[in-house]
């Protein structure tokens, strides 16, 4: 029955042990595309109001703003769960001591303030940059409409001599 039961825990540990690693790597990923795609889409906003409408004929430039906003807040979430990751990791070491080598019994299951934000920071980061997306969609939606109607404008006005 020791014997089932500590296999049981061997194969337990594996399972568990490839889940996190994992997890390690899902996460990793989901910051580098959240950072990239967001710097980058943000790039390509500015690049939009410089080189495809004039700045003059731009409508509902707020939403623009709050584009950029989001954007930036996107970015700025996703640096500061890389800063919580690390400071999460040496305390769940601190954790892992105080239970493993103390006999500590208070840290088995004791919440990690710093993973809590990083997951925070992760999910909040990934919100903004969808909200982001969607107004910035919104915002080029709108504007190229617009010039597309003005160029059809002029090209069927007729001038008069």
């Amino acid at each position: 029955m020791n014997e089932e039961i500590s296999q049981a825990e061997r194969i337990y540990d594996e399972y568990r042990k490839i889940l996190l690693d994992r997890q390690l790597s899902n996460s990793e990923r989901y910051d580098g595309a959240l950072l990239s795609l967001s710097t980058g889409v943000l790039s390509l906003s500015l690049a939009f109001i410089k080189d495809i409408v004039p700045i003059d004929g731009l409508l509902i430039t707020w939403v623009l703003v709050v584009s950029w906003v989001l954007f930036a807040i996107s970015i700025i979430l996703t640096i500061t769960s890389y800063i919580t990751s690390q400071k999460g990791i040496s305390t769940q070491l601190e954790y892992a001591e105080e239970y493993y080598l103390k006999s500590n019994k208070d840290y088995l299951n004791k919440e990690n303030p710093y993973s809590v934000w990083t997951e925070r920071c992760n999910l909040w980061s990934g919100v903004c940059f969808i909200l982001a997306l969607v107004v910035t969609i919104l915002f080029v939606s709108v504007n190229l409409y617009e010039a597309m109607r003005m160029s059809e404008k002029k090209s069927n006005s007729v001038p008069i001599f």
